[in-house]
């Protein structure tokens, strides 16, 4: 077991919803967002994947692009 294993294993459940609420809020506000921010070209290929995920019914696709940002740092 690495130490990300270790450390996940040992976060408290409630700590683990808590972030989960918080991070789809994050995800939800970041999208709405997007639509005051980004550039027009940008704005429709983001809106685009968005929505493709949508129609394939992949939600969990959404949080888990965003969840890759995190993993990145």
């Amino acid at each position: 077991m690495n130490h990300a294993e270790a450390i996940y294993q040992a976060i408290p459940t409630q700590v683990k919803h808590q972030f989960k609420d918080l991070f789809v809020a994050l995800v939800s506000q970041t999208i709405e967002g997007s639509h005051f921010s980004l550039p027009e070209s940008e704005k429709a290929n983001f809106l685009k994947a968005l929505g493709q995920a949508g129609e394939s019914n992949q939600y969990q696709a959404i949080y888990q692009a965003f969840g890759k940002i995190v993993s990145d740092l």
